[in-house]
């Protein structure tokens, strides 16, 4: 079951990658996988709670 959440982590983090890249940022720093990672640590700190 544990192999379940991962694979649906994997496939949710990177379509959410993919789809904040369209957003047109230029920057030496990927801001957009920053971005992405910050928000998903907030959401599971929030799903770890209950």
């Amino acid at each position: 079951m544990i192999y379940l959440y991962v694979g649906i982590g994997r496939i949710l983090g990177s379509l959410a990658r993919f789809l904040v890249s369209v957003i047109p940022i230029y920057s030496v720093y990927p801001v957009q996988t920053f971005a992405i990672n910050i928000i998903a640590s907030f959401f599971l700190g929030f799903i770890t709670i209950f």
